[in-house]
């Protein structure tokens, strides 16, 4: 009775521990991931210039994607960037001191430290057209 009991609770950790491991594979919104949302982001920085406010289009441009989780963090950096795809790092500070660090790429985008897989290739001309349309009075001086 006593090895039934043993075996049974060894199989129940077992399959707890491979549903877990098998649903951090599942679709996740970008909100479930960093927790960002407009009311709640204090300034965002994409390359080296800082915006204070009109954060909508960013955060809904990261939201329009779904993200899967690679467990594997080594993929090939020649597939993410062809042609020396331009791009930059975004970083959104939160207003609880927190920051969220995104390093879109392709087909992936690293965030925090943590490798994502999205559902369509990333539109890297917004990104461009957003760091573009910030003024140069943003630019953070060395």
């Amino acid at each position: 009775m006593k090895r039934k009991y043993i075996i049974a609770v060894l199989l129940t950790i077992t399959v707890i521990f491979l549903l877990n491991y098998l649903l951090s594979y599942r679709t996740i919104s970008f909100k479930d991931i960093t927790g960002v949302t407009i009311e709640n982001a204090d300034k965002i920085m994409i390359g080296d210039k800082i915006i204070y406010d009109n954060f909508e289009g960013i955060i809904s441009f990261f939201a329009s994607y779904e993200y899967k989780r690679l467990h594997n963090n080594s993929f090939d950096f020649q597939e993410e960037f062809p042609n020396g795809l331009r791009t930059y790092l975004v970083f959104i500070y939160l207003n609880n001191g927190e920051v969220i660090f995104i390093n879109p790429m392709k087909n992936r985008v690293i965030i925090n430290n943590r490798l994502y897989k999205v559902n369509k290739e990333m539109d890297h001309d917004f990104l461009i057209d957003i760091y573009e349309s910030i003024s140069e009075d943003n630019i953070i001086e060395n």
